[in-house]
């Protein structure tokens, strides 16, 4: 897969996240994104806290990056060992647990909270268009553990799993039968 060929997938798949994202938690109120759900551990608000403190963290590491990229795009996309593995971990088949310093915060989470979370997700579908006609053979530090690298499109990729899965999280608990209306 080339480097543009690449930006295209991954621009698709982030913009249909994007809209879901804006589906799936837009027009909750504050009690539904704090109703605890006796079949899962966090809240729709709670997801949504970690989801912003993950991606944070990556938008910090990549956006520098994206900015500084020279003019490529038909180069042949490299992944690392170690970007696949994370991103099979926090994608939706993925059992890897969150680290504690993106457990969301204990507070009771807000309109606002939702509102960042989608704005977030547009800020990621919106980096992965900024890499069409780059060269995207750059390795980065992984946010997590800076002694361990991994390429630009594993990251884009790991982002894109993680948001798969929680998305997919939060519309399967609102669409439960027990999820207050």
């Amino acid at each position: 897969m080339t480097e543009n060929e690449f930006t295209d997938e991954y621009s698709k798949k982030l913009q249909a996240l994007t809209e879901r994202a804006k589906k799936a938690v837009g027009n909750l109120t504050e009690a539904q994104l704090n109703h605890k759900m006796p079949e899962w551990y966090w809240t729709v608000g709670q997801i949504t806290g970690h989801m912003i403190k993950s991606h944070d963290t990556y938008l910090q590491a990549l956006e520098p990056k994206v900015s500084d990229l020279s003019a490529g795009g038909s180069g042949t996309i490299k992944r690392s060992l170690f970007g696949k593995l994370v991103a099979w971990g926090v994608g939706p088949s993925g059992k890897v647990s969150a680290p504690r310093v993106v457990y969301p915060d204990p507070t009771p989470a807000t309109k606002e909270l939702a509102q960042r979370f989608i704005q977030q997700t547009t800020r990621i579908a919106e980096l992965c268009d900024h890499l069409k006609g780059k060269n995207l053979d750059v390795r980065v530090p992984n946010p997590f553990n800076n002694g361990l690298k991994q390429t630009l499109p594993d990251s884009i990729v790991i982002l894109e799993r993680h948001l798969e899965r929680h998305i997919g999280q939060i519309e399967w608990l609102t669409g439960l039968p027990s999820f207050p209306k």
